[in-house]
């Protein structure tokens, strides 16, 4: 990648951008791990599908902050922003102009977790990370959609209140979701190892 400005050319590589060295940023993909990565985002796309019609809960969120936990930021990112760029296709509603707040917060969850997972690799940073994802995602959906949904200023506060009990629908189905997850967390720490 680039950034060209007038007659200058200044090289960007991936790290320079991300903060890491050469060696992580050139890291190779097993096919197994894809395999994995694209598998449980494929359920999370055919959950939230089969979820359309029960508000705020859907599996695409969990699966992403959990890819991110545990294969970190970059199957974590394509997973969220995959996961609901594709059901957005499949549900009601279909692609608008939520969808690239979606998948940013999606994204911004999935990183969250890839992050708090170098802290600690325990439960209980992944329970927060459930809990710190789904905040994230719901702060940019809901700030997100307050620019095309055509609410004044001073109607801001009550569309905000107005999404609280869908958010902590939404986090309740994340964290119950996630913890079913975390049922294969050996499983997926045999799959997603650093070695």
């Amino acid at each position: 990648m680039s950034v060209v400005g007038g007659d200058d050319y200044y090289p960007l590589s991936e790290s320079s951008i991300f903060g890491q060295s050469d060696s992580e940023s050139s890291e190779k993909i097993s096919s197994k791990t894809l395999a994995v990565t694209a598998s449980l985002t494929a359920s999370g796309i055919i959950g939230r599908v089969f979820l359309q019609h029960y508000p705020s809960i859907e599996t695409v969120l969990p699966v992403a902050i959990a890819v991110g936990f545990y294969a970190g930021r970059k199957q974590g990112l394509a997973s969220g922003m995959t996961g609901f760029y594709a059901t957005n296709f499949l549900v009601y509603g279909s692609q608008g102009p939520w969808t690239f707040y979606q998948m940013a917060g999606a994204g911004l969850a999935a990183v969250a977790a890839s992050y708090m997972s170098k802290i600690s690799s325990g439960k209980k940073m992944y329970l927060v990370s459930l809990i710190v994802g789904t905040a994230a995602f719901e702060a940019v959906v809901n700030i997100g959609s307050l620019f095309f949904s055509g609410v004044g200023l001073f109607s801001t506060p009550a569309y905000l209140l107005a999404a609280v009990p869908f958010a902590l629908t939404h986090l309740a189905s994340t964290l119950g979701f996630g913890v079913t997850i975390y049922g294969f967390n050996r499983t997926l720490r045999s799959v997603y190892r650093k070695d």
